[in-house]
């Protein structure tokens, strides 16, 4: 593993990670679209311009320029794969984060679309919508009693998810066991949505 610096949210960035990438590796056979913003918790109607703006070029605009990026480089890979991660607000929009959980249907939209694009080039794409996981993104939510106790009602496995389970999913994704897999939307949210 190779930590490279770079903001997502910031497109001039994006080359250089992708080069750097190329330069350290020789090759580029997977991306995961993983980093995301919600900088607002409340309704659409109070959520500025701004605050749109960077939750889109984070979770939206970062993938669709960052797959560009690396589409020529994964053309030349036997089992190249994009895998964004989206999340359950993606399929149902999420109390208090309108935007993000818009932000996150387009994501699965853009899915699906270069899904179809790609295939010819033997390119898979694929989206994991994870639900509730302890990261350090989601602490407000699965440090705070009322909301857990709202949550717990609707999840069939009542827990929270891990990292690892989420990384579980993409490692599959990743694999040539998902050879005949793409344009495909997996839930990871322990039944939350049904």
């Amino acid at each position: 593993a190779t930590g490279i610096a770079c903001n997502v949210g910031n497109m001039d960035e994006l080359p250089d990670l992708v080069a750097k990438t190329v330069a350290q590796y020789g090759q580029l056979d997977i991306l995961v679209n993983n980093a995301a913003t919600s900088p607002v918790f409340g309704p659409v109607h109070e959520t500025s311009p701004d605050a749109f703006d960077k939750i889109m070029n984070v979770n939206l605009k970062a993938p669709f320029e960052l797959a560009k990026l690396c589409r020529p480089h994964l053309r030349k890979s036997a089992n190249a794969s994009v895998i964004n991660i989206s999340s359950i607000g993606g399929i149902s929009p999420e109390h208090g984060l309108g935007i993000y959980s818009v932000s996150k249907a387009a994501l699965i939209s853009l899915t699906k679309v270069l899904a179809k694009e790609w295939g010819e080039a033997e390119i898979r794409v694929n989206a994991i919508c994870p639900g509730l996981i302890e990261t350090k993104f989601s602490e407000p939510l699965w440090n705070n009693e009322k909301i857990m106790s709202m949550v717990m009602k609707k999840l069939a496995i009542k827990r929270v998810g891990s990292a690892q389970e989420i990384g579980a999913m993409a490692l599959f994704l990743a694999s040539p066991a998902a050879a005949y897999v793409t344009g495909s939307v997996f839930t990871a949210d322990g039944g939350f949505t049904i």
